[in-house]
């Protein structure tokens, strides 16, 4: 990633025109949307495109990009390489290739550290905790469970911690996966249980806008049951074969 102190970029007679597409993907979510047919800025000596102005000018339609900490894609390093939070201070230029005019983008919210621990479900907290029946003995009680959209957004928190942001000052905040959870008020154990279950709904499909307010017990059903499906269709498999 290149920024003012880079004099090609800033020569407008080495720029020129392109019409690009801007796929960006929300960080901690599946959501992701398309920005088709941008007018673009790119230097062809360098093969690199200016992102400042593509930003400034998508947030008029997609707000979800306005001071948000934005990454590109790298195609050689495969991975999402850090531009900072917007609107940039200094000129962004990223890698870019005009025979392929796609360009990957992850947006995350710039989050106060304080409204960040404040973060809360539109459901009561009672709704959600671990209550043992009265009077039963302790090898037979009964866990009242927890509802879908609540481990999604103890998850979606306790990585994002972990992972690491930037406050409202630009200052970068990284826990480690045990201090993480002591912030959410949920074990390490049982967020790793709950990072399990989301990620094999996430490979079999599960909806879990549909299932939000459902049970956990719902998500480990369905894995359960699409796993054994798997298993069965490979063993048939394997007989005919």
């Amino acid at each position: 990633m290149e920024d003012s102190n880079n004099s090609k970029i800033l020569n407008d007679s080495e720029l020129k025109e392109a019409i690009i597409q801007i796929e960006v993907q929300v960080a901690y979510t599946t959501d992701k949307f398309t920005i088709p047919n941008v007018k673009a800025k790119y230097n062809e000596n360098d093969a690199s495109i200016i992102l400042n102005d593509i930003i400034t000018d998508a947030m008029e339609d997609y707000t979800v990009l306005n001071k948000s900490a934005i990454s590109y894609w790298d195609d050689d390093f495969k991975n999402f390489i850090y531009c900072g939070v917007v609107p940039f201070e200094k000129l962004v230029a990223i890698p870019f290739n005009i025979d392929n005019p796609i360009i990957k983008l992850k947006t995350r919210k710039v989050i106060q550290f304080d409204n960040l621990m404040k973060m809360e479900l539109k459901e009561e907290e009672y709704e959600n905790l671990e209550e043992a029946a009265p009077n039963i003995n302790k090898k037979s009680k009964r866990l009242k469970e927890r509802k879908i959209n609540f481990i999604v957004e103890k998850v979606f928190l306790w990585r994002l911690l972990y992972n690491g942001f930037e406050d409202e000052k630009g200052k970068f905040i990284k826990l480690t996966l045990e201090e993480a959870a002591e912030k959410v008020k949920l074990s390490k154990k049982t967020l790793d249980d709950y990072l399990i279950q989301i990620r094999n709904g996430n490979l079999f499909n599960f909806n879990y806008n549909e299932h939000r307010s459902s049970k956990v017990g719902i998500l480990r059903a369905f894995v359960k049951k699409q796993r054994f499906m798997n298993q069965r269709k490979k063993q048939l498999f394997d007989i005919k074969h």
